[in-house]
């Protein structure tokens, strides 16, 4: 549902989640804020924003 029906999206929340091995992780990500973004921001832009804040830190 998060994900609006979106592959990019579903692409990206995947790829961050693949390295997250717990239960309370993936809650947090599911808890977070940036889900309650306006209307037009909501379709892409969570899974995006996960992404980048997920890539390591020499990027």
């Amino acid at each position: 549902m998060k994900c609006k029906g979106l592959p990019l999206a579903a692409k990206a929340l995947g790829g961050t989640l693949r390295f997250r091995n717990t239960r309370e992780q993936w809650q947090k990500i599911l808890d977070s804020e940036m889900w309650e973004l306006e209307e037009a921001q909501k379709k892409v832009f969570p899974a995006l924003w996960l992404s980048y804040f997920d890539l390591t830190p020499e990027l």
